[in-house]
């Protein structure tokens, strides 16, 4: 794959400060709301916006462009929070930015999630991986590329665990891997801390978002 297009998400420079409030399911459904100190999980509104960088685009959205253009495509993309025993995440630093980020990528057509994230991890930094169990899943803001096409994405965001394999750059979409200490961290997005946040949780229920 050597074309250029989407794979990851990141904060845009419009990003706003306002808080919104995402529910952690406890046997029911808690609602979206402003300012209610009551609910469980609090993100901001920038943590749910998103900036294309540009990556290796897979093979059946190139496809998929030359039938429908620019329009708006829905994608599924995945998100690792892959922890280890000694309290540390795997970090892998971009090379369209230079920024460090959890491992993610997109679903290939008929791709279990699950499956497909243990590809991306294994892809990108060379550490075999289990999953853990589901973190979130929530629906991405719009966004648009710098040449025009708009996507969408479902985001599943999964805890995994290392099972083998010592990490390093793997594929041409990073500068450097590694295992970076909870308590030291490097700067990431607000959602992508949520997600670590949410993944340490001792409750094991997926967060998602209501109305």
């Amino acid at each position: 794959m050597t074309q250029k297009a989407v794979a990851r998400k990141t904060s845009p420079d419009t990003d706003r400060d306002r808080s919104i409030t995402v529910g952690i399911l406890r046997g029911k459904r808690l609602p979206l709301a402003f300012g209610d100190q009551t609910f469980l999980q609090k993100e901001t509104v920038a943590a749910l916006f998103y900036r294309v960088p540009l990556m290796a685009t897979p093979k059946f959205i190139l496809d998929l462009r030359t039938k429908i253009g620019h329009d708006l495509l829905w994608l599924t993309g995945i998100t690792g929070v892959v922890l280890n025993d000694a309290d540390e995440v795997l970090l892998v630093r971009r090379a369209d930015n230079g920024r460090w980020s959890l491992v993610a990528g997109i679903l290939e057509p008929g791709e279990q999630p699950a499956v497909g994230l243990i590809r991306e991890i294994q892809e990108e930094t060379a550490v075999e991986a289990e999953i853990v169990r589901l973190v979130s899943m929530e629906s991405l803001p719009p966004a648009s590329y710098p040449n025009g096409d708009r996507v969408q994405f479902l985001d599943l965001c999964f805890r995994c665990r290392p099972l083998s394999g010592e990490p390093r750059v793997n594929d041409d979409e990073s500068l450097d891997v590694r295992w970076w200490p909870l308590n030291d961290l490097p700067e990431l997005t607000d959602r992508e801390r949520a997600s670590i946040e949410n993944a340490l949780s001792p409750d094991p229920t997926p967060v998602y978002v209501t109305p």
